[in-house]
């Protein structure tokens, strides 16, 4: 039974131990960790996307929104999924991959809102991202960097283009 009672005892991190990898990284294509998880979870409420284990949909409300942001989704006819979901293997959430992942992504390199590190995945989040992600997506990036769950303002209603 003292076994058993040691096992439940301290939080066991899941993912990377490296805290800048948690908050932000590369995932193949699209980003993940803490600001991805928050992105995809701005976006749903909002009616944007529709997220599931099974995959996701960019809705018509989306597609609006992000060609007003102005978000390059590709072509419509290309063979790769507009947006599917990924479980993200730190936050143990989805966050969102396909064209859309990559849109987000490369939307967020051009206007420097993050960073790669030189040395691997690991996104830097700049001062412009901070602002950026919250303007135009109501994401606010002060709270994923406390580690507490991802959190939103109501900014997304508005559109700014970056």
């Amino acid at each position: 039974m003292g076994a058993l009672a040691d096992f439940g005892g301290s939080p066991r991190t899941v993912g990377p131990r490296d805290r800048r990898m948690r908050l932000a990284r590369t995932c193949y294509d699209h980003m993940a960790g803490r600001l991805a998880v928050g992105l995809a979870g701005a976006l749903e409420p909002d009616g944007l996307v529709i997220l599931s284990d099974e995959g996701g949909l960019v809705t018509q409300r989306g597609l609006a929104r992000f060609g007003e942001v102005g978000l390059d989704l590709g072509p419509p006819d290309s063979r790769r999924p507009l947006c599917r979901t990924c479980l993200d293997w730190s936050e143990r959430r989805l966050h969102i991959g396909g064209r859309l992942g990559r849109a987000l992504l490369d939307h967020a390199q051009a206007r420097r809102w993050v960073e790669a590190a030189p040395d691997g995945r690991a996104l830097s989040i700049t001062g412009a991202g901070r602002s950026g992600l919250r303007d135009v997506f109501g994401l606010d990036v002060a709270a994923l960097e406390d580690d507490a769950p991802p959190a939103r303002s109501h900014a997304c209603a508005r559109v700014a283009s970056y």
